[in-house]
């Protein structure tokens, strides 16, 4: 609005000049506005039209007054004139007249209306131009112009002095290409002008769009003021809305040099009070915005110091900026900037670099905050609920580069309450998704601290071998695989330590890539469950199937078992390896689809809970509890997996005085186990390498229940399907020794050898009755 009303003012005085110096020119008195307006129309193209009285006055001062006045506007415009006033009065020093100057003492305008337009095609009415068809003949009745040469002779005198004064104007601002409009009132200026050396006054006051205003302008030049060379500027400019201010020198549009000033106490009330858009509701509540500082800028390039004060949400900023470039600064499109931000007890920001008009960004950043929570809260206006890992001061250091297409962060050194990293991070923009590449070193790295402690199953626990699961039903987790969808990744991570209760691994080197919506995550071997992994994840969210294949060496079974199922009643040390897959929306799902296989290879362990020697020693009892186990010195487990059921292929174990076969279920979904054992007792001290087919007390053994309440007990069912068994096998040798002794003709010994058969068949050591003989002490 201040810049419209200053393109008023100075084609208001351009044209009166003009007028003024025509009427001088003119005599007699009748033809003055004739002549007048002629000049004006050579110098400009537009017309003067004096409606009212037209007198010369001659005291107190001399000069002349008339009635209304209207300059016309441009062909095109609406309204038909540029220009109207009430009334005019200009004073001008006789003495100076005579000497071939025009000193106008005083120029008084009431009452002036003057409209700016911009046409739809961006033509502007104030874009004053001159005709070449104006009379001669008419100025030549004019004073002789002093013999200078120059401006004197081609158009008059000089104009060395004016006082201006402007009473009650509007000027009316419309401007069709944007829709923009706008209107001053209540204009009441002074103008103080002296040509050489050159100085010029302006103050007074206007009511802009219902706002009130004031200006004070001073400019002073060593040479004339009209060859716009370099001027000393002094400019206030004050509403109830703010104020801006400007002193320095200004040589043209190309060189400014100062010092300025800007407040703008209510920016939500000024914006509402101009009709311009609202902030945004992020921005919060802005007040008391303050900024002062200095520019440079010319021909040797831009330097500018600000310091800015600013009060959202009742947090005082403040805001430092040096910004400077090069003489070439325009072309090559990059400046230096040095900015920091502090928000008292909140954040500080700082940034030295690069800033590029094209809006790239290049610099060394900081940020730093006491309290990450509270920044986030004051930030977005909801309060932030971040888990302890980040609830708490953060800072992060990084050479930063932005552009629209890539955001990178390199050098970086980011520090929380439960994470310290370095390394680099980076964010493509060009393509369909984001894409996230980066590579980070971690300290120890404990995902508790961020996703919080899974809750303890009831009953659970990895001492006493309760197991877990089964008692009690939960809502079934859902897997978010639109995460997958949102944006590409090849993310390297390298970690100190990693823990997730109740796992925890030693130095982990992690691979995440993800491209359009399939993601993989590779684990490279590391250290774990007293042994060392490595697996690979695979997962897409198109077909919502997860894949998971691992290998484990030289691992303690238990610590798998107690971190995955809750369980340790089996433990020993040796190699795990699984290739697993499932479907589904949640983790349930994925369960109650789970295929593949599981197999491991132990060594040097024990089946907690059970002691099978005991069993075969006494059957009413004492053989399971806490403080039971069987030992083993070689195991091998082998199982398919459907549907999240286990099938025991393989089942055996090796101990001294043991072996141990045996088959069944596990489910995953039900967390429950349905296994037959079948152990015997042999008189053997090999473990380890021993023979699995040594003969023995054989009582087997039923393993079944939920996880979170096995159960041990002898499997009579078999023991007798034993006993039977070993019946049929004695009497089918009986039969054929006795046909084998027909045959050959001796019918006694045949007999005598059937006999036999049954009676050693019956008595076989590890047959059923002497498993029976063996259990009862027999």
């Amino acid at each position: 609005m201040l810049k419209f009303l200053g393109r008023a003012l100075l084609v208001l005085i351009v044209l009166l000049v003009i007028a003024v110096g025509a009427f001088w020119f003119a005599l007699p008195t009748e033809r003055i506005g004739r002549v007048a307006s002629d000049r004006l129309e050579a110098a400009t193209g537009r017309t003067l039209t004096l409606s009212g009285d037209f007198s010369p006055t001659i005291w107190p001062r001399l000069g002349v007054a008339t009635g209304p006045l209207s300059i016309s506007n441009a062909d095109w415009a609406e309204a038909p004139e540029m220009v109207t006033a009430e009334a005019a009065a200009v004073a001008v020093n006789l003495r100076a007249l005579i000497g071939g100057q025009i000193e106008v003492e005083t120029l008084r305008l009431e009452q002036p209306v003057i409209r700016l337009e911009v046409a739809e095609d961006g033509r502007r009415n104030w874009d004053l131009a001159p005709t070449t068809t104006a009379e001669p003949a008419e100025t030549t009745e004019a004073a002789p112009a002093p013999e200078t040469g120059g401006e004197e002779a081609a158009g008059g005198p000089a104009l060395t002095r004016l006082a201006a004064e402007i009473v009650d104007g509007t000027v009316i601002y419309d401007d069709r290409a944007t829709g923009q409009a706008a209107s001053a009132e209540e204009i009441n200026l002074t103008l103080a002008y002296v040509e050489d050396p050159g100085s010029a006054t302006l103050s007074g006051g206007a009511t802009i769009n219902g706002i009130p205003a004031t200006v004070d302008l001073t400019a002073e030049s060593a040479g004339p003021l009209s060859a716009l060379g370099a001027l000393d500027l002094v400019a206030v400019i004050d509403s109830e809305l703010g104020g801006v201010s400007f002193d320095g020198e200004v040589a043209d549009a190309a060189s400014v040099a100062g010092d300025f000033t800007l407040s703008v106490p209510d920016p939500a009330g000024a914006m509402s009070r101009l009709a311009l858009p609202p902030l945004p509701d992020a921005a919060g509540a802005i007040s008391d915005v303050a900024l002062d500082g200095s520019v440079a800028y010319g021909a040797d390039g831009l330097a500018l110091e600000t310091v800015g004060r600013v009060t959202r949400d009742a947090v005082p900023m403040t805001l430092a900026a040096n910004v400077s470039g090069a003489a070439d600064w325009q072309e090559s499109g990059s400046l230096a900037a040095e900015i920091n931000l502090d928000a008292a007890d909140h954040v500080a920001l700082a940034f030295d670099g690069t800033v590029a008009t094209a809006g790239q960004v290049a610099g060394r950043t900081n940020i730093s905050t006491p309290d990450l929570p509270r920044l986030l809260e004051w930030a977005t206006g909801t309060p932030a609920e971040l888990p302890p890992g980040a609830a708490g001061a953060m800072t992060l250091a990084t050479d930063l580069a932005a552009s629209a297409q890539n955001v990178s962060l390199d050098a970086l050194d980011l520090s929380l309450p439960g994470l310290d990293a370095t390394g680099r991070l980076g964010v493509g923009l060009a393509g369909p998704r984001p894409r996230i590449t980066g590579a980070l070193d971690t300290g120890p790295l404990n995902l508790d601290t961020f996703l919080g402690t899974p809750a303890a199953e009831a009953g659970g626990g990895s001492g006493g071998g309760g197991g877990g699961g089964g008692s009690g039903e939960s809502a079934p987790t859902p897997i978010p695989w639109e995460l997958l969808r949102l944006a590409d990744a090849d993310i390297a991570l390298n970690a100190a330590s990693f823990e997730r209760a109740p796992i925890s691994l030693g130095p982990t080197a992690l691979r995440l890539t993800v491209d359009n919506g399939v993601a993989r995550l590779d684990i490279t071997e590391t250290s774990g469950f007293g042994g060392l992994l490595a697996a690979t994840i695979d997962a897409n969210a198109a077909t919502e199937r997860l894949d998971i294949t691992a290998r484990l060496r030289s691992i303690r079974l238990e610590q798998v078992l107690s971190a995955f199922a809750d369980n340790d009643r089996l433990e020993g040390a040796g190699a795990l390896t699984f290739d697993l897959g499932g479907n589904g929306a949640t983790l349930d799902d994925i369960l109650a689809t789970l295929s593949g296989e599981i197999a491991a290879d132990l060594a040097d362990g024990a089946l907690r809970g059970i002691n099978i020697a005991e069993i075969a020693r006494n059957i009413t009892g004492g053989a399971t509890g806490e403080a039971a186990r069987t030992d083993f010195t070689e195991a091998r487990l082998s199982f398919d997996v459907t549907n999240g059921v286990l099938q025991a292929e393989e089942l055996f174990a090796l101990g001294p005085l043991v072996r141990l076969e045996g088959g069944g279920t596990i489910s995953l979904p039900g967390q429950r186990l349905d296994l037959r054992l079948r152990p015997r007792i042999v008189g053997d001290l090999t473990g380890q390498g021993g023979d699995l087919a040594a003969s023995g007390i054989t009582l087997p053994v039923e393993v079944s229940g939920p996880w979170s309440n096995i159960s041990f007990r002898p499997d009579l069912s078999q023991l007798e399907e034993l006993t039977r068994q070993q019946a049929e096998d004695a009497a089918r040798q009986a039969a054929d020794e006795l046909r084998q002794g027909l045959t050959e003709g001796d019918p006694d010994e045949a007999l005598d050898r059937a006999v036999d058969s049954i009676t050693d068949g019956l008595q076989q050591e590890g047959g059923g009755l002497d498993q029976l003989r063996g259990l009862f002490g027999r």
